[in-house]
């Protein structure tokens, strides 16, 4: 409806772009995630679905074959190397990338792709994604408003090849590296807080597990706290998670606010790269 009512209105033919997504064994999720993309994305406007997996061992690459994806191994490993490899197959001026626990909002293209066309200086255009947990959504929901990522983005092809493409630099953090390297090269990276998705998340015990691991796990330093922050944030998470409790209305967020603090308290003790 959305791609029809441009065209009659505009009489302007959509730019076609590649859509790239990476995987690792995301079967759980995925096929709802595919889906979803071909329901928001007017498919008239998608020249090639370039999949890149990480060596899944359960039917991903079948799902993305089923739905018409091109599908391609990881000649390196992790998310960096698979995007990069994306990256070297898109013939298109711009390129969404996705990731495989998206499902995108109902505004995300007619938004996205407005918001990248009308400025030939920005790099990245993206909407945000909450948890679909409730308890995870109520502890993220502020902080994710501004929060960066390379999940639900459509990118500009020659300003992310200019500047070398998706970093490598830690496993864990490509997509900091990726907005600090646009940014430092005089380019803009914009996020739409109006475009909702979901990041599907399962429950609260996996997502305290991942937390804890990402931050004992990232050796690259780009998010060091002082000892001080870190004490004061951990010292006044009961308070802080009573707070998030009643706006949002579930019980559990305090419990669950003041355990991630803990967690993430205890991989800065144990990770020297991410102190100050």
């Amino acid at each position: 409806m959305w791609l029809r009512l441009m065209t009659q209105r505009s009489k302007v033919k959509l730019p076609k772009m590649d859509a790239c997504i990476w995987t690792k064994n995301g079967g759980n999720i995925l096929a709802k995630c595919l889906d979803r993309f071909n329901a928001v994305v007017p498919q008239a406007v998608i020249h090639r679905k370039i999949m890149i997996d990480d060596h899944s061992v359960d039917d991903t690459r079948s799902i993305g074959k089923m739905r018409r994806w091109e599908v391609y191994m990881n000649s390196g490993n992790g998310i960096a190397d698979a995007a990069n490899q994306a990256l070297s197959m898109v013939s298109t001026d711009f390129f969404i990338a996705l990731e495989q626990d998206i499902l995108l909002a109902e505004n995300w293209f007619s938004t996205v792709s407005n918001s990248i066309h009308a400025d030939a200086k920005v790099a990245s255009v993206q909407g945000i994604r909450y948890p679909s947990n409730s308890t995870l959504l109520a502890i993220y929901h502020d902080s994710d408003v501004e929060a960066h990522s390379i999940d639900n983005n459509i990118f500009r092809t020659e300003i992310i090849r200019k500047i070398g493409g998706f970093p490598k630099k830690c496993a864990l953090c490509t997509d900091s590296w990726l907005k600090l390297n646009v940014e430092a090269a005089g380019y803009k990276w914009v996020i739409q807080p109006n475009v909702i998705s979901t990041h599907v998340r399962s429950t609260v015990r996996n997502e305290l597990k991942h937390k804890y691991w990402t931050a004992k796990t990232c050796q690259c330093g780009i998010r060091r706290l002082s000892t001080q922050g870190e004490l004061h944030t951990l010292l006044l998470s009961p308070i802080s998670g009573l707070r998030l409790a009643r706006k949002f209305g579930d019980p559990m967020a305090i419990i669950t606010y003041t355990t991630l603090q803990l967690i993430l308290f205890s991989a800065w003790l144990t990770n020297p790269t991410l102190r100050e």
